[in-house]
């Protein structure tokens, strides 16, 4: 950075106002640095609501007169699709005119290279992206080591190998002054991730750093600093999150309405909370939503039980692609009565919800749905298949509880039965059981597979074992199945 941008970032610390007017002063007297740095604070949201159209006048004027930075700052414009259509190519376009103009423009060539690493705009090359970006850190890039480490820890195989190299990398930014660096090191050491220990004391450090980015300063107000944070330096944090919140930040508006309503760092105020989650709400903050229509949902938090603004606020959050609110909203609607909605639209609207949950990862709604179908639960007729398919998506997510429910479907006999595969959750069933009802309803499966031959030889005797230790439990079908075999003189038989 130059002694200008030094002195003025200086003075925006210490009076903002006055910095501002001299960054304007400068400006319309044609510093090229100072345009560049107006049309920042226009754009960033810190000082002044972000303001694209003062942004692009000062940006495209500053171009035309030569600004690297400033036809760099446009690059970007296009690329988050400020004032302008966002469009990738645009952007690459103009990063790509700031190094012929300035070859050793490390931001440029991080850009470039971000593009190459996450398929925006060109053809996904990581061994191409990691090479361009590796150059952008040797001319002086911190941003470019943390993105190297961001492509070594979530686009590549994940190993012990890659795993060091990401971390290397993020301490590189972060010794560079990489706030993104500083995040996701401030990150590891809060939850104590990837080999590295938790340690309060460094997340803080690492996160203040980067207390820039709004997802950083949310998590030191919601975690109240990571608990070590000074009184003073908390009242601070909380100044600046109102500050930026006030500007239309969604993220630190949906932080404060966590700190107010779980009282972090201020006084528990509702109705504080609620003016800071509906503003979140009004900036598309769809998390914000789904937790706001929870609070409703569940009563909780000092707000009222009222399922009407519950499905108000989760199926808005939904629609909006909110996959936390998928599940909540699908049981909302399971279990209550929703006002002004018919009993076939809150059936079709529950299933259809259940459903997108599971497609968006939520691997207890596949439970849900799996008992439905094989129970023949309001709204559904009873579907093995289906029954199968969804509780084959809980099971390898590892949710042990569907194991005994597989292993009974894929006996039934049909274009589902896979005797192999029943075996197999059984099996695995056995291994977790540790109810009586639970091993008898095991042992009569094994009973069943015995006697009627289902994937394995028939034996009458193995299956009057199982039998016998499932009645012993009180399970009323081995009762029952055990009236049909005896062992006469010829052996085993079915009577």
């Amino acid at each position: 950075m130059s002694i200008y941008t030094d002195n003025i970032q200086d003075m925006l610390a210490d009076d903002s106002k006055i910095a501002i007017r001299q960054l304007e002063s400068d400006a319309m007297a044609g510093n090229l640095e100072a345009t560049y740095l107006l049309g920042k604070v226009y754009y960033d949201g810190v000082y002044y609501p972000p303001n694209s159209n003062k942004v692009l006048g000062l940006w495209e004027k500053g171009a035309q007169n030569g600004s690297i930075d400033c036809l760099r700052a446009l690059g970007d414009c296009h690329f988050f699709g400020f004032g302008y259509e966002e469009s990738n190519e645009k952007a690459m376009e103009i990063y790509n005119e700031v190094l012929r103009k300035s070859p050793n423009d490390h931001q440029a060539l991080c850009q470039i290279g971000r593009m190459h690493g996450h398929d925006w705009g060109v053809t996904k090359n990581i061994s191409y992206a990691i090479a361009l970006l590796e150059d952008a850190w040797k001319k002086g890039s911190g941003r470019a080591a943390t993105e190297i480490g961001l492509l070594y820890m979530f686009d590549m195989e994940k190993n012990v190998e890659n795993i060091k190299e990401a971390i290397k990398w993020y301490q590189r930014g972060a010794e560079h002054g990489d706030a993104k660096g500083c995040y996701r090191m401030g990150l590891l050491y809060k939850w104590g991730d990837y080999g590295l220990p938790e340690s309060p004391k460094m997340a803080y450090q690492f996160l203040f750093r980067a207390k820039e980015l709004s997802d950083a300063l949310s998590l030191l107000i919601t975690s109240e600093g990571c608990g070590v944070a000074s009184p003073a330096d908390m009242k601070m944090l909380f100044e600046e999150a109102e500050r930026r919140a006030n500007f239309g930040d969604g993220e630190l508006q949906e932080a404060l309405g966590q700190a107010y309503v779980r009282g972090l760092g201020v006084a528990v105020n509702k109705e504080l909370a609620s003016k800071w989650y509906l503003r979140a709400i009004e900036n598309g903050n769809t998390f914000a939503e789904y937790q706001y229509g929870m609070k409703f949902a569940l009563g909780m938090d000092g707000f009222e039980k009222d399922i009407q603004q519950a499905y108000k606020y989760l199926s808005h959050a939904a629609q909006a692609g909110q996959s936390y609110a998928m599940k909540p909203l699908a049981e909302l609607l399971d279990d209550e009565y929703i006002p002004g909605l018919s009993m076939e639209d809150r059936n079709s609207q529950m299933i259809y919800w259940f459903e997108r949950a599971v497609e968006n990862g939520e691997e207890w709604a596949a439970v849900t749905l799996g008992r439905k179908y094989e129970n023949g639960y309001t709204p559904v007729q009873v579907d093995v298949a289906k029954a199968i398919n969804y509780y084959q998506i809980a099971a390898d997510h590892d949710i042990d509880m569907v194991y005994l429910s597989l292993g009974k479907l894929y006996m039934i006999p049909g274009p589902t039965a896979n005797y192999k595969m029943a075996h197999r959750y059984l099996s695995l069933a056995q291994e977790k059981a540790t109810l009586d009802f639970q091993i008898a309803e095991i042992e009569l499966c094994y009973g069943k597979m015995n006697k009627d031959g289902l994937g394995i030889p028939k034996n009458l005797e193995e299956a009057h074992k199982h039998f016998t230790i499932a009645a012993a439990k009180g399970n009323a079908d081995a009762i029952e199945e055990l009236k049909h075999i005896k062992k006469g003189l010829f052996g085993w038989k079915i009577i």
